[in-house]
């Protein structure tokens, strides 16, 4: 796995941060060199082997802002926020069954209640993200990144209105603010383009 030079000693010593925090708290670490297939990331607290893991594709440009993000996931779980509890079927397993066409099971009402709980779980989860990103010098634009986040938390609502997950350009990030939008914003995307 090849580091950007100017992050190099940060992202070594970041890497070795999340290595021992998941060696306290009984989750493996995966870096995996590979290509990045469906997920560049992921936490899950409940896999079928029965220990948590937090996975990163480290041949994705933005691996380390990746880690950060899923670092955030991860210390949520620990500190068992944002429906992180065992045998409940999170948010986002359901809303993933309204885009599956499972439109009749819920409410409008309803769909707005999953939705901002998976909302106010990214968006901490990308605050979090920000702060190491910013702390360990892990990327070169902080705007960039804080546009990345807001379309990773507004794109749920976005999905919501249009009832497919918007495709993911750099265009449609080009229209996110470049600073993490405060929580009270999560409803309120900026009218966007749609490819």
């Amino acid at each position: 796995m090849k580091l950007p030079s100017a992050t190099r000693r940060n992202a070594l010593s970041y890497v070795d941060l999340v290595r021992a925090e998941c060696a306290e708290h009984g989750v493996r670490f995966v870096v995996d060199g590979a290509a990045a297939g469906e997920h560049y990331g992921y936490f899950d607290n409940e896999p079928r082997s029965g220990v948590p893991i937090l996975y990163v594709a480290a041949n994705e440009p933005h691996w380390l802002v990746t880690l950060a993000h899923e670092r955030g996931h991860m210390r949520q779980w620990i500190e068992n926020r944002f429906g992180f509890r065992k045998g409940t079927e999170d948010a986002d397993a359901l809303f993933a069954k309204w885009l599956a066409g499972h439109r009749d099971a819920f409410s409008p009402r309803k769909l707005i209640h999953i939705v901002r709980a998976i909302q106010r779980g990214e968006h901490d989860a990308e605050r979090r993200c920000l702060r190491d990103v910013r702390d360990w010098h892990l990327a070169r634009d902080l705007g960039a990144v804080a546009a990345h986040a807001n379309l990773n938390v507004w794109r749920y609502e976005i999905a919501r209105r249009v009832g497919s997950w918007p495709e993911e350009s750099d265009a449609l990030i080009a229209q996110m603010p470049r600073r993490l939008m405060r929580a009270s914003e999560i409803a309120k995307p900026p009218p966007v383009v749609l490819a």
